[in-house]
């Protein structure tokens, strides 16, 4: 079949060819469309020249935000240079700030004299070498660690608690003073003959009266993860359990192991064992 040409809206012309019943369709563009394209191309240089304008006395092949090169010296030498060049000065020891150096060593040289008897169960001397430490001025945490707990293996525990809230305080570890706040916390407890167990104490302060959970009753809140869980006074004495989200619970028939649901223990004296 003889190809024919056929006018298109834009003033160009599609080809046509129809070969074995299969039509091929090549487009043109039209001169119209080209000088638009042109127009539209000069507008846009035009106007981002007015936006950024070149710097006179510079070169073509410096761009807006860099340096000028140093004259007398070429592109290579002068990129050479600024690479060569650092760009802050090289830090040393008198630019750290104080706050941010490590601390000086803070043990003293026979310290580990110390730790040899508390391992020969010597207590009562390591005891003496420790408190003449911190007389002398030391105040590292392992040597008010090593001094807590050999007040506990004395059965010393007044002495004992004092070293444990000092940790729970001046430790750096976050697990330490956890551990050193809770280990004060027992001791306390049983000095005070008020159980230290997992369980709603009845004895405790914190019960009061919830009107709006149930009238006549005293309830306990415990919180988790922000939310309030309420239980009676019902339950007081039994023990507190958690689920596999962390939420607590109790069960009627599991009292507490430590005061069998009674809130109380034997109170706990300086020189009795625990």
């Amino acid at each position: 079949m003889v190809p024919f040409k056929k006018q298109s809206l834009a003033g160009g012309y599609v080809m046509n060819d129809d070969y074995d019943g299969l039509k091929r369709a090549v487009r043109r563009p039209s001169p119209l469309v080209i000088g638009l394209f042109a127009f539209m191309s000069m507008i846009y240089n035009s106007a981002s020249f007015a936006q950024d304008p070149p710097k006179s006395g510079t070169g073509s092949s410096q761009t807006s935000g860099n340096p000028p090169l140093d004259s007398g010296a070429s592109a290579t030498e002068q990129t050479t240079k600024d690479q060569s060049s650092p760009a802050t000065p090289p830090l040393t020891e008198a630019s750290i700030p104080a706050q941010s150096k490590p601390d000086a060593p803070t043990l003293p040289k026979n310290f580990d004299s110390a730790k040899k008897k508390f391992a020969e169960k010597k207590y009562a001397d390591a005891t003496k070498q420790l408190q003449q430490f911190i007389k002398d001025g030391y105040t590292d945490t392992s040597i008010h660690d090593l001094l807590a707990q050999s007040y506990y293996n004395q059965h010393i525990y007044s002495k004992a608690i004092k070293e444990y809230e000092w940790l729970s305080k001046n430790a750096r570890s976050y697990t330490v003073k956890g551990q050193a706040a809770s280990t004060a916390n027992v001791l306390a407890c049983y000095m005070a003959g008020v159980c230290p167990g997992p369980c709603l104490n009845p004895n405790s302060p914190k019960w009061k009266p919830e009107p709006e959970i149930g009238a006549g009753l005293w309830w306990k809140e415990m919180r988790t993860d922000g939310r309030p869980h309420f239980f009676s006074k019902v339950h007081a004495g039994d023990k507190i359990m958690r689920n596999n989200l962390g939420n607590p619970y109790v069960d009627n028939n599991i009292k507490c192991p430590i005061c069998r649901g009674t809130g109380k223990t034997k109170v706990l004296k300086d020189g009795a064992p625990l």
